[in-house]
């Protein structure tokens, strides 16, 4: 990134007047930008900058994604500096990790987490591919209890395959059963009107 951007300057249009060094490093970075992307979000640093168009404009705010965005960064007045910027938190926020990270990776139930996310988040996928925003429509009101229920539904149905393949799953079905019919016996014993 360094790269291009030091090959490169503004020209009087507002786009980048590329040398062949930048245009190299433009090919490359095309290449990597999505698992770019992909790790600066996998280290929760926002890429997102907000921009307020000219008021001649309309003055409305836009969300700018600076890695996504990258080569129309200049048509926003926005410097290489915040780019970098966004990639050098990125890199803080991994070094910083780097033992919580190790003791992750020999979790077994970090991954089990990230396959039970992972189930919960495919209806959003699906959503994304229709071209909504997915992780507008996960964040909103409605798309986090959703995204919870969805979770929990996973999770309870992880168990009760666990309990299943494992042989306990009918022996503990009757004694819930055995112990609802206590509970309801015990409430009859104080509140006889209660049952009818």
């Amino acid at each position: 990134m360094i790269r291009y951007f030091n090959n490169s300057r503004v020209g009087f249009g507002g786009g980048r007047v590329e040398e062949s060094t930048a245009k190299e490093a433009r090919y490359d970075l095309n290449r990597l930008r999505e698992e770019i992307h992909s790790i600066i979000l996998n280290s929760e640093v926002d890429p997102s900058f907000s921009w307020t168009r000219p008021a001649a404009a309309g003055g409305d705010d836009m969300e700018i994604d600076l890695i996504e965005d990258l080569f129309n960064i200049d048509q926003f007045d926005i410097g290489p500096s915040n780019v970098l910027g966004i990639i050098d938190k990125t890199i803080g926020q991994y070094n910083s990790n780097r033992k919580s990270a190790f003791i992750r990776t020999l979790n077994p139930f970090f991954y089990i987490g990230v396959a039970l996310d992972t189930i919960s988040d495919l209806p959003f996928i699906v959503i994304g591919l229709f071209g909504f925003n997915r992780e507008k429509i996960r964040t909103s009101a409605i798309g986090r209890p959703i995204k919870a229920i969805l979770y929990l539904t996973t999770i309870i149905a992880a168990l009760l395959a666990i309990l299943h393949f494992s042989g306990f799953l009918e022996p503990g079905s009757r004694y819930i059963s055995k112990l609802l019919g206590l509970i309801r016996e015990i409430n009859l014993v104080f509140d006889p009107d209660s049952v009818k």
